[in-house]
């Protein structure tokens, strides 16, 4: 059986249909807009401290109830990050593990604020913090930003105050008597 080779033409139905197609992809699908989220690349604190773990974000797109928020921690010998914080419409802090009673959520979705209070910061908890945004439909851009925190050993009181009574003493002033060399 030879191939034969048939015209096909398109009917106005399928013209339609093509045209619907082209509209829809136009102006019915939500636009890709990107967001991004910012941080200080590091933070320091001392033991027993309050640390703002602050985390900013634009998006073209107004936050509405599915924009969520994730930070994670993972420590400085590494391993896969442990998301300890999660919002969406509301805060939910954890409830168990390391961070439990220590997290409080300051963010302001509708001013681009995701940040978190990190309460009685530890030597246990050096190592980087990641917050994630989600907004949709803003799902390009850099939707994650990470802070490296440092905490030491708090400095006591009376070694502290004695560094400050010596870098707050103001030096005699220098005087040169004048002499009579005959005496």
């Amino acid at each position: 059986m030879p191939w034969t080779r048939t015209r096909q033409r398109i009917g106005a139905g399928d013209l339609a249909v093509h045209s619907l197609c082209l509209l829809l992809v136009c102006f019915v699908a939500p636009p890709v807009s990107p967001i991004t989220v910012t941080s200080p690349p590091e933070l320091h604190a001392s033991r027993g401290e309050s640390v703002l773990l602050v985390c900013t974000f634009s998006s073209t797109s107004r936050p509405t109830s599915r924009m969520s928020v994730d930070w994670s921690y993972r420590p400085p010998s590494g391993g896969a990050p442990q998301t300890f914080f999660h919002f969406s419409s509301k805060a939910f802090p954890p409830a168990d593990g390391q961070f439990q009673g220590r997290v409080r959520w300051q963010g302001s979705p509708a001013r681009g604020e995701a940040s978190v209070t990190l309460l009685n910061a530890s030597l246990a908890d050096n190592g980087t913090f990641t917050c994630s945004v989600r907004n949709p439909p803003d799902v390009h851009g850099s939707p994650t930003s990470h802070t490296v925190l440092t905490v030491t050993p708090k400095v006591p009181n009376s070694v502290s105050n004695a560094i400050h009574h010596l870098t707050s003493q103001t030096p005699p002033p220098h005087t040169h008597a004048l002499q009579d060399p005959s005496l």
